[in-house]
């Protein structure tokens, strides 16, 4: 008895441990509205697994439109929308890609303008945006609410184009929410061709310093040392 009870009381401390280890995760604004939706008619909606509105974003001529290429799928980063992939977008039309292999999804609604380009002019956004009202906010979000969102869209994507082989591009939190999606569900894995990350906070940010882990959004998940990251990493990269 006396033995059963030391391994009860072990096990209660181990969990209460390991439980300690993830902070709390601070409370999310919710954002301004919806982004822009600039998909082919066709191309079945996907519901955002938190907001319940559409999920905007870009992609798609017909269905089961020809391919030259491996469809790739932009994730942009926190605070921003599928809008700040369009000079990028731009680039891939004048090396000879399709609409139909060029994907990207808003993960968290209507964004910001401080994304992948910062440095390059991206007109078409800045219209968007105004057109829609954009306010002046920040809205930050996290890795863990929107992997559901990624999930369906990357299904969406492969249904559609008929390929089931897609890329993945990521900026910033786009990383390290592709890379968690590629985690939680494994059967994505064979089919993914290429996997591109731009300054994803694989072992931490900046914009995370010692003590945000509790107060910022994101900083429980992408703040250097979180359990959350080491979740993450313990498969390798």
């Amino acid at each position: 008895m006396r033995r059963l009870l030391i391994a009860l009381g072990l096990v209660t401390l181990l969990a209460t441990a390991s439980y300690a280890q993830d902070p709390a995760k601070p409370a999310r604004t919710r954002p301004q509205g919806p982004a822009a939706v600039r998909f082919a008619p066709d191309v079945p909606a996907v519901m955002d697994a938190e907001w319940g509105w559409q999920v905007g974003g870009f992609g798609g001529v017909r269905r089961k439109a020809p391919l030259r290429h491996v469809p790739v799928i932009f994730v942009h980063g926190n605070n921003v929308d599928a809008a700040d992939w369009y000079p990028v977008r731009a680039a891939f039309r004048a090396a000879g890609w399709s609409d139909q292999e060029l994907w990207a999804l808003s993960y968290n609604g209507l964004g910001g303008s401080n994304g992948t380009a910062l440095r390059t002019a991206n007109p078409e956004r800045d219209a968007e945006h105004r057109a829609m009202g954009k306010d002046a906010a920040t809205y930050v979000t996290e890795d863990d609410v929107n992997v559901k969102d990624l999930a369906a869209f990357i299904a969406t994507v492969q249904r559609y184009t008929g390929s089931q082989r897609f890329m993945l591009v990521g900026h910033s939190l786009g990383v390290t929410l592709a890379r968690e999606t590629l985690r939680v569900q494994p059967g994505l894995r064979p089919d993914l061709v290429a996997f591109v990350g731009i300054a994803g906070g694989n072992h931490g940010t900046s914009l995370c310093p010692p003590g945000s882990e509790g107060n910022v959004v994101s900083c429980d998940e992408i703040a250097a040392g979180t359990a959350w990251l080491a979740r993450l990493n313990a498969g390798g990269e």
